[in-house]
């Protein structure tokens, strides 16, 4: 039922009027060489101080597209073991659609500062919340989120724990989210979460919490296989090319860290708790992928069905990584995001009036 539910959702959305980045697939590295590279490169990498305690002072690297300073803001928070060049599309594609863009490397991640205590090229960081932390410093700084100027996140995988921890605890920041295949519970091969928890609990007890966790490894150049994020042979390449490159191969993490694995396992057991999510305020929409090998659907399901404001769009034939997914299954998910803001943006308007 819920293959055939996606299905429509495709064919109603290639029906019904023309839609955005529908052909860039059959010349997309040039159109990236020319087009998507030079915009994201047209803005210069700035750096903010986390005010997150920490053994040494962690920057965090992030860019700017701005159009009108009335505009909405779309703020992009990417996933796990990602960087902002990763999520350059969509960061343009909002941009084209007449948002104001902001993307931040998360502490650990590309150019913004290195956190592993041991200088191990693992994930790792000392406490999931400190992620959450670093969101709320950002919005409230830099992109200076408020009532009057309506804020929306766009957050992928690790992005949507780390987006849902901000919502509860600071709604007012926030008009609307979008989640795209978020991590509320992690693949773990058939372990049992609170297993996975005591055994990265006791690796880093012991003294290995920033060492990989069982069946993580180092750096890899990449390889295109079925366990690829995502479908999309060009898509994928761009990004592969402009990653194992000279220049970024010294930014390049390996796997996950035992402490970081049990920093994440314990949020996403937060996350799943009834009463936690059925006190979240802002309106999310969240897109689930078919064939997700990196996060689980049940996860999705429940935090779905416990936040009051949510709404879960199921998208057949797509991998985790939705976002840079082929132009068809893509282009209708930028179509529900474009009618999902526009939803809250008269509903923001439509409160401003009464008052």
């Amino acid at each position: 039922m819920q293959n055939w539910l996606g299905l429509l959702f495709i064919i109603f959305a290639l029906t019904s009027g023309s839609l955005p980045a529908t052909d860039r697939e059959p010349q997309y590295s040039t159109w990236a060489a020319q087009e998507l590279f030079p915009w994201f490169q047209s803005q210069p990498d700035q750096f903010l101080t986390s005010k997150v305690p920490s053994a040494q002072p962690v920057q965090l690297r992030y860019k700017s597209f701005l159009i009108d300073a009335a505009r909405p803001q779309v703020v992009i928070v990417h996933g796990y073991g990602e960087r902002i060049e990763k999520l350059m599309e969509i960061a343009f594609d909002f941009h084209q659609a007449d948002y104001n863009v902001y993307l931040y490397d998360q502490r650990g991640y590309g150019r913004s500062t290195r956190i592993n205590p041991e200088g191990k090229d693992s994930i790792y960081v000392d406490e999931f919340v400190h992620y959450k932390k670093d969101l709320e410093q950002f919005l409230t700084e830099v992109v200076g989120a408020s009532h009057s100027k309506p804020t929306f996140l766009f957050a992928h995988s690790m992005g949507g724990l780390v987006s849902a921890l901000l919502m509860h605890d600071r709604p007012d920041l926030i008009a609307g989210a979008v989640l795209s295949a978020p991590m509320f519970s992690i693949q773990l091969n058939g372990v049992p979460r609170r297993m996975a928890l005591l055994l990265a609990d006791v690796a880093s007890a012991l003294g290995f919490g920033s060492s990989y966790a069982f069946g993580q490894v180092g750096p890899r150049q990449p390889e295109f296989n079925d366990h690829t994020g995502t479908g999309s042979r060009p898509r994928w390449q761009a990004y592969a090319d402009f990653y194992s490159s000279p220049e970024e191969w010294p930014y390049a993490l390996g796997g996950a860290s035992f402490h970081w694995l049990g920093e994440a396992v314990r949020q996403s057991i937060l996350v799943d708790d009834e009463a936690w999510a059925s006190q979240l305020k802002t309106p999310v929409l969240l897109f689930q992928a078919e064939n997700d090998t990196f996060v689980s659907a049940e996860g999705q399901d429940a935090f779905c069905s416990r936040a009051p404001r949510c709404r879960k769009v199921f998208v057949p034939g797509t991998r985790h990584e939705i976002y840079r997914e082929q132009d068809a299954p893509r282009a209708a998910y930028l179509k529900e995001i474009w009618k999902f803001l526009d939803e809250q943006l008269n509903n923001t308007t439509a409160a401003a009036t009464t008052h």
